[in-house]
C-alpha cells in the first residue's frame, strides 16, 4: 500500500472514532452549558460536542432572547431542516440547520427535555440545547430579566 492509502485510511478511522465518541456522549443529559454572564447568554458545547457542532461558543445579548422554554424531545417532533456545518445522525443533532423557521443551532442527543431559546436580531432564529437542568437554565435567563 502506498502512503496515500494509509493517509486516507487514517482519516476515515479518525472520523469514525469521533462520530462513535459523539454518539456515546449523546447519551448524557448535558451536551451544552448555558450561563448568563453579565448582559449575555453564553452557550458552550461540552467536550466532543465542540467538534461535532463545529462551534466552541455562542454569545447572545440577553435582550435578544425573546423566549425560553422547556421542550420534550424536540428531535422527535421537529425536523430542523437542511444541515449546514455540523452533525446529524440518529440520536444526535449538533450544529447549524436551516429550515422553515430560519437558521437554528441544535445540540440535542437522547435526553428527554431540552431548552429552546427563541432569538431576535441574531444569526440564529432559535437554539435547541440539551443541558443538565433545563428548568434551572430557564430560571437563570428569567432572573436576568429576559424573556
Amino acid at each position: 500500500m502506498d502512503t496515500g492509502v494509509f493517509g486516507t485510511l487514517a482519516i476515515v478511522l479518525v472520523l469514525v472514532g469521533v462520530l462513535a465518541w459523539g454518539r456515546a456522549a449523546s447519551r448524557r443529559s448535558a451536551l451544552a452549558r448555558v450561563t448568563v454572564q453579565g448582559a449575555a447568554v453564553v452557550v458552550e458545547p461540552l467536550g466532543i460536542m465542540k467538534v461535532l457542532a463545529l462551534a466552541s461558543r455562542i454569545v447572545v445579548p440577553i435582550d435578544h432572547v425573546l423566549a425560553a422554554e422547556c421542550v420534550l424531545r424536540p428531535q422527535d417532533d421537529e425536523r430542523p431542516g437542511l444541515r449546514l456545518p455540523g452533525t446529524s445522525m440518529p440520536g444526535l443533532l449538533a450544529g447549524t440547520f436551516v429550515g422553515p423557521e430560519g437558521r437554528s443551532f441544535w445540540l440535542v442527543g437522547l435526553g428527554e427535555t431540552a431548552v429552546r431559546l427563541d432569538l431576535d436580531d441574531e444569526i440564529y432564529s432559535y437554539l435547541v440545547l440539551d443541558v443538565a437542568d433545563p428548568r434551572a437554565t430557564m430560571r437563570e435567563i428569567y432572573r436576568a430579566g429576559r424573556p
